[in-house]
């Protein structure tokens, strides 16, 4: 298991650490809680990875990981406790490993990230929360957007949003029973 502390709402709701519920559960009390960053993005996920004031998608993606007991997954994907861009995320996530699979077999607990312009160049990150491929559709748990319709990226909040196919570069399939 990571070295890193567990979140409080994992004993608070008896969730076994290092699962996809873990990582979702986790993602999700900071929806509920209606997460914004402060001034000048500044955020509690970007303190933690070490790289406040900037976008930080990525570091949320990675606390949540983290904090579920499943930061194995996603260490050393660019730095020691995860990643803070989407490129060096991908890279890394694939260096170690992981499993792509097509959108329409993404899961609870998935890696996904968004390419918003289709120029090859992924523009955001979030947890895959369900799957919905009679609709081509997705639901993931995201840092730095919007609730509601607002910005896709850079919106400042935690948010649940429903994403469509045709937006999403690629997913990864975290590999749940590694040696933690």
């Amino acid at each position: 298991m990571s070295e890193t502390t567990l979140h409080p709402i994992l004993a608070k709701r008896n969730i076994k650490a290092g699962t996809p519920e873990a990582v979702l559960k986790v993602a999700e009390y900071f929806v509920y809680l209606k997460y914004d960053e402060g001034p000048n993005k500044d955020n509690l996920f970007g303190k933690w990875i070490g790289a406040n004031h900037t976008a930080w998608c990525a570091a949320f993606v990675s606390y949540c990981f983290n904090k579920a007991g499943a930061g194995h997954v996603v260490a050393n994907a660019q730095l020691k406790n995860g990643y803070i861009s989407c490129t060096q995320g991908i890279k890394g996530l694939k260096k170690k490993g992981l499993k792509v699979v097509p959108a329409s077999d993404a899961q609870a607990g998935d890696i996904v990230f968004f390419d918003w312009n289709h120029d090859h160049d992924p523009d955001h990150t979030g947890i895959v929360v369900s799957n919905n491929p009679k609709k081509q559709t997705m639901v993931c748990r995201e840092g730095n957007t919007s609730r509601g319709d607002g910005s896709r990226s850079n919106g400042g909040q935690v948010a649940q949003r429903t994403r469509n196919y045709s937006n999403v570069f690629i997913v990864f399939r975290p590999d749940w029973n590694l040696e933690k």
